[in-house]
């Protein structure tokens, strides 16, 4: 009983540090931007029925204009 419980941790540990393994390596080797980038998707904010822009949307809006210039 003992063994099975340690064996399902350890299982539980080697699967937690491949994700984590796996998850470090696609965020650094992600390629460059080749420099003529032609949009930005802006994910997860708010456009309110009127058509502005909630404040999380503005600020990202705005970070996404600084680094696409």
């Amino acid at each position: 009983m003992i063994r099975a419980l340690l064996d399902f941790i350890l299982l539980g540990f080697i699967g937690w540090t491949a994700l984590v393994v796996f998850v470090a390596y696609k965020e650094y080797t992600v390629p460059e931007p080749s420099g003529d980038t032609q949009a930005i998707i802006i994910l997860g904010a708010q456009v309110r029925e009127d058509g502005t822009l909630s404040l999380q949307l503005q600020w990202r809006m705005e970070e996404a204009l600084r680094q696409y210039q």
